[in-house]
């Protein structure tokens, strides 16, 4: 049974914890499918597209979806940390609030991190149709029209950790021209005519947050109304994107919105909150351990609906 005091501790610590991770605002929001996962590898199949109608001769037109998948397994995730006797004695309620919402902070956040990671690595690494992710020559397995699709685009720029904005205009038209060009396996285009801005989403590092905000809010480039990318965007901030440096710069441009989403992180369960406050150690030692866990990973949904591109 916990005293009163302890009792005030676990009630401090566990408010701040999912008051801090619940206010997490994840760049990937509207991007991931989310898969609750039960088991220590999850199969995910794929299917290919409907046929369009065609005129209907003899007992009709009925055609087979071209069928793959690919697997992608969990790990285990876990952080603590430790609070001294002393904060507790002294009641610093403030500080242990706020180290356990940094923690909650933290423990949302690295799901935020995990799909970074993949994305990063994604031009290397296999995604859902045995190509890589970004690629320049996506074709659909066992497709009855055949394809060629790039969405790894790469220019030069003036200097990579510093895009100017007429850099920035073309890459982001660029992408949504390679978005606005995907073709399902019949042949048919997978996305509607008009595009909605809300849906348009560019993710950026940090070095480059001036310019893509000046390049959703000026009039002009080079000459006057020439931005016509203006309010036509949604910008997401990455910080754990990898820093710009003088010879490579990235950003992703994303198609939300759709049934389909670019990534996927599956899951074992809830992130769950624990302590030590009914254990030994804190009997004898005093000391308070809060730890976070959760089980999953992020890893590759539908590469039509991403493209990549680097400034170098």
């Amino acid at each position: 049974m916990l005293t009163a005091g302890t009792a005030l501790l676990l009630k401090t610590a566990q408010a701040s914890f999912w008051n801090s991770y619940f206010a997490y605002s994840d760049p990937f929001e509207g991007l991931v499918y989310s898969k609750v996962s039960s088991q220590a590898t999850d199969t995910y199949a794929r299917l290919g597209a409907a046929p369009m109608p065609e005129e209907w001769v003899g007992d009709g037109n009925v055609k087979a979806a071209p069928e793959f998948s690919y697997t992608l397994g969990n790990k285990f995730w876990k952080a603590g940390v430790r609070i001294d006797k002393s904060l507790i004695r002294f009641q610093q309620w403030d500080e242990i609030a706020n180290l356990t919402g940094n923690l909650g902070t933290k423990a949302r956040a690295h799901m935020t991190k995990r799909l970074t990671t993949y994305l990063e690595g994604a031009h290397a690494t296999t995604g859902a149709d045995g190509q890589l992710f970004f690629d320049t020559d996506h074709t659909w397995p066992g497709a009855e029209y055949t394809t060629v699709w790039d969405n790894d685009l790469t220019a030069n720029a003036t200097a990579a950790s510093l895009v100017t904005l007429a850099e920035l205009q073309t890459a982001i038209k660029a992408c949504v021209a390679k978005l606005f060009s995907v073709y399902d396996d019949r042949g048919d285009p997978e996305f509607p005519a008009e595009l909605n801005p809300a849906d348009l989403v560019v993710m950026y590092p940090s070095q480059y947050i001036n310019v893509v905000h000046q390049l959703l809010t000026v009039d002009s480039i080079t000459n006057p109304g020439d931005n016509d990318l203006k309010g036509r965007f949604t910008p997401r901030l990455n910080q754990f994107m990898t820093a710009a440096t003088d010879t490579l710069g990235l950003i992703f441009v994303f198609l939300k919105g759709t049934p389909r989403y670019p990534l996927v992180l599956q899951t074992n369960g809830d992130v769950s909150f624990g302590d030590n406050l009914m254990g030994d150690e804190y009997r004898s030692s005093g000391n308070a351990v809060f730890d976070a866990a959760w089980v999953g990973e992020a890893g590759p949904g539908d590469h039509g609906k991403a493209v990549r591109y680097a400034f170098t």
